[in-house]
């Protein structure tokens, strides 16, 4: 389990944390991103991505603990990103990207 702190988001706006790991035979992570909408993309939301929809948050800090699935191995990488859905225009927002290592079960 780890946990994601997101500050300075729009508030009460409907989110999705992208995630990828790199066991998936596509292009993970887009370095320099892909911009679209009027954002920056680091993690390639196309499948297979695993897609977690977060509620409204507050613009304050929030704390959201995550689970890995079940079976991840030790090294494998993940990559994510968190999209907010604005309302526009633009129609989307996005954090910056964020690559993480996982260690020992």
């Amino acid at each position: 389990t780890f946990g994601l702190e997101i500050s300075g988001a729009p508030a009460g706006v409907p989110a999705w944390l992208v995630l990828r790991f790199n066991v998936f035979p596509a292009p993970n992570v887009f370095c320099p991103p892909v911009m679209g909408l009027g954002v920056s993309f680091w993690v390639n939301p196309g499948a297979p991505a695993i897609l977690v929809p977060l509620p409204g948050l507050p613009s304050t800090c929030t704390s959201i603990p995550l689970a890995l699935p079940a079976g991840t191995p030790p090294g494998v990488q993940g990559y994510m990103q968190v999209v907010f859905l604005v309302g526009g225009p633009p129609a989307v927002d996005a954090t910056n990207g964020m690559a993480f290592t996982v260690g020992a079960p």
